[in-house]
């Protein structure tokens, strides 16, 4: 995990959460190799990088809302797709609504995963997962927000995490 300081709504218990839920994702369904890293080591690598993707995936329960955002070069997003589904590289590109929904499982199972952990016997529900093209994204971490930056086959990705805890306000999130 990046955030040297988790904010006061955010457990250091879910970030750990949230890493695990990261790892076991990217080994058991995309084959890939998932590590927390400082912020040198992904300036260094997110250099090389000019096209990014965001998914984005909400979600909602008796806890609280939030939602969980995963930033991925476009590189790195076609080979876990080509892990995920077992495509060639070497045909042609894939379709590119196919790639969209792929990022968007990868949050979504993610979410899921993380939610099922610290969420315990809450329940809770998950929105349709969102994706789309951005920039490179900014390294300034917006108000609310609670960034890991990772490395997934010696490539940069973001994850983004926003949580609004129901009834509560000053109280750390108990996930």
């Amino acid at each position: 995990m990046c955030s040297a300081k988790l904010s006061p709504q955010f457990s250091p218990e879910a970030g750990v959460a949230l890493m695990n839920a990261l790892v076991e994702v990217g080994e058991q369904s995309f084959f890939a190799f998932i590590e927390s890293c400082d912020e040198t080591w992904f300036e260094e690598l997110a250099s090389t990088a000019d096209q990014w993707m965001i998914a984005t995936v909400t979600f909602t329960g008796e806890q609280g809302t939030g939602a969980l955002s995963c930033l991925f070069p476009d590189d790195l997003v076609l080979d876990l797709f080509d892990a995920f589904t077992g495509r060639d590289p070497a045909e042609g590109p894939p379709d590119p609504r196919e790639v969209d929904d792929l990022a968007g499982e990868f949050a979504n199972m993610v979410c899921g995963l993380w939610l099922s952990r610290v969420m315990g016997s809450h329940t809770f529900s998950l929105g349709s997962p969102r994706a789309g093209r951005v920039p490179k994204p900014a390294s300034t971490v917006p108000e609310g927000v609670e960034r890991f930056l990772v490395v997934v086959n010696n490539r940069p990705m973001i994850v983004d995490l926003t949580v609004h805890a129901a009834n509560r306000t000053s109280e750390a999130i108990e996930v």
